[in-house]
């Protein structure tokens, strides 16, 4: 019987052991990958928690009965800018309705000359008091109702542009591009200032009525003389006769000046918090702005003043209020007065823009600002 006996080289167990020990790493290794698949919680949070995330990077709140300011906030602060823009700009604006009120042309200069004949520095505040009576009002729902309708439509551009599915890898966009959300800053404040104009209209438009026919009344009216006379002769109704072409003025108007001033508030990185290193952002802001604005209103304006002087009788219909102009005294009628409208709305606008800042400043100290009310602003 023989037995056959091998002997393995220990070389050979050697690689052997070798291979045996990487197998089991790997499986090792496949078991931790396996286990990894599992998503935990604290490395991906649910889709609510990365909504917060990403609307708090944002400076977005996500507390909608918290998103807006005191509605008495804004109606304050418009209210006293209002007045304080009336009452320091109204020599200018007496001028630029007597201009516009001329059936022949004559400059600045003679207008102011005549002006003063007729009573000294007391004729260019004729009306005053009618024009601090309404603006007050007037631009106390002028600027409330665009703060809630501007913070309404960032509101929905907010839900367009992060809703439920949201990205939290991808970058957050500037505030010019149109693909981060559906209304661009300039168009949003255009539309809150065209619809912010209509309550400011229904307010004011009587007593300027008022105010323009004191402008032009020798020494001695005063407003209520004045109001009794417009509803005895014509009618109450005068007194909105030109609405409806004070509206078509100023949407285009306010449009285009809130749609400026946002835009350039923005590019001048303006500051609410920092108004004494902004004040005089706010202020080139808001004059610039009034210049493009004036211009592009102007031709409104010389109806809307025409009507309201009565010297322009055509009844309702903007057109034929037009035509009837352009066949008196021609195209020239359309530019009458605008380079004192221009003069009158870049201090006006100014004064206007800061003191409504201003205001707004000083009420952050009181029980009416909410600092966690800030409507959102896309950046």
């Amino acid at each position: 019987m023989f037995v056959v006996t091998t002997n393995v080289p220990s070389s050979l167990t050697t690689v052997a052991g070798t291979m045996t020990t990487t197998a089991t790493s790997s499986q090792r290794n496949l078991a931790m990958k396996a286990t990894s698949m599992k998503t935990p919680d604290v490395l991906y949070p649910p889709a609510e928690i990365a909504v917060e995330e990403r609307l708090e990077s944002t400076n977005i709140s996500t507390d909608s009965g918290t998103r807006q300011q005191s509605t008495l906030y804004y109606l304050i602060s418009g209210g006293l800018a209002g007045m304080m823009e009336h009452i320091s700009m109204f020599p200018l604006d007496t001028l630029k309705t007597r201009l516009q009120a001329e059936a022949y042309p004559i400059t600045l200069r003679q207008c102011v000359v005549t002006t003063y004949k007729e009573g000294g520095i007391s004729a260019f505040y004729r009306g005053v008091t009618a024009g601090a009576c309404g603006s007050f009002p007037s631009h106390a729902a002028y600027f409330t109702l665009y703060e809630l309708i501007k913070a309404k439509l960032q509101t929905q551009a907010t839900t367009a542009a992060y809703g439920d599915d949201v990205d939290v890898a991808q970058p957050r966009k500037k505030w010019w591009d149109l693909s981060s959300y559906h209304l661009p800053l300039p168009v949003t404040a255009a539309l809150a200032g065209a619809g912010a104009t209509t309550g400011h209209d229904i307010c004011q438009t009587p007593f300027d009525v008022v105010k323009q026919r004191l402008q032009m009344s020798p020494a001695g009216s005063t407003l209520f003389t004045t109001l009794r006379s417009i509803v005895a002769r014509e009618g109450i109704g005068a007194l909105y006769l030109s609405l409806p072409t004070t509206l078509i003025m100023n949407i285009p108007f306010a449009s285009a000046y809130f749609a400026t001033y946002e835009t350039l508030k923005k590019f001048l990185h303006a500051s609410e918090e920092e108004l004494e290193q902004s004040f005089w952002k706010f202020a080139v802001s808001g004059g610039v702005s009034g210049a493009v604005a004036g211009v592009i209103s102007n031709p409104f304006d010389v109806i809307k003043t025409r009507q309201q002087l009565g010297t322009l009788r055509t009844g309702p219909g903007l057109m034929k209020a037009f035509r009837a102009a352009f066949l008196a005294e021609g195209v020239n009628i359309f530019t009458r007065g605008v380079r004192a409208r221009v003069l009158y709305y870049i201090p006006s606008a100014a004064v206007q823009m800061t003191s409504y800042e201003f205001v707004k400043w000083v009420l952050r100290s009181t029980s009416l600002y909410n600092p966690k009310a800030a409507p959102p602003v896309m950046t």
